[in-house]
């Protein structure tokens, strides 16, 4: 209990962007799933009411779950490694820890809401909605993040090599077709580059 107590009193810069951006997209998957629903609700099945009426029961929905669905996926996340790097988060079963968190969340902020009664009121296909583009948010930007991060450990490790050491096998010449790109062409094939005149 005290390894975690000193822990969280460390808390970096970079942690707390990581948690604002997982707490961002969180609810702006809940906001998005809430608009979607009202979209559909109020333009494709048309009988729900006076339709200023419905958006603000819709607004009402946003504004009194984003808080409960913040604290439940902050407590869900953080216990999940998502900010302290745990073992099983930084192994090959990041995105089933991942998928399993954001599961897990909704599950807890389903009961939740379920047992406050109407004080959380929210539609169903709201809350399934909700889920899956929270899914796809928190997923996906895990996914960037993991390949932009290979790309760019890959670039450093060409650009740290020497330029002599590096091995170019592709070249482009432009204006080629003048007297020196006439002298150079020949040259470049005669070294086994692949050439494109330009």
């Amino acid at each position: 209990m005290k390894s975690k107590k000193k822990r969280w009193s460390k808390i970096t810069k970079d942690e707390i962007l990581r948690i604002v951006a997982d707490l961002v997209m969180v609810n702006a998957g809940y906001l998005l799933a809430i608009i979607l629903r009202y979209l559909w609700a109020a333009g494709i099945v048309g009988n729900i009411g006076p339709a200023q009426e419905t958006f603000f029961d819709y607004l009402k929905y946003y504004l009194h779950g984003f808080w409960a669905v913040s604290i439940i996926t902050f407590f869900v996340f953080s216990t999940s490694g998502f900010y302290t790097y745990g073992k099983t988060y930084r192994s090959k079963f990041k995105f089933y820890i991942v998928i399993q968190a954001v599961s897990l969340s909704y599950i807890i902020f389903g009961a939740f809401t379920y047992f406050t009664g109407e004080l959380f009121e929210l539609p169903r296909g709201a809350f399934f909605l909700a889920w899956g583009i929270t899914l796809l948010f928190v997923v996906g930007s895990r996914l960037w993040s993991d390949i932009w991060r290979s790309m760019v450990r890959e670039e450093s490790r060409y650009l740290s090599q020497a330029p002599q050491k590096r091995r170019l096998e592709r070249i482009l010449v432009i204006g080629g077709g003048g007297y020196i790109g006439s002298a150079l062409l020949p040259k470049l094939l005669e070294k086994g580059y692949k050439v494109r005149l330009l």
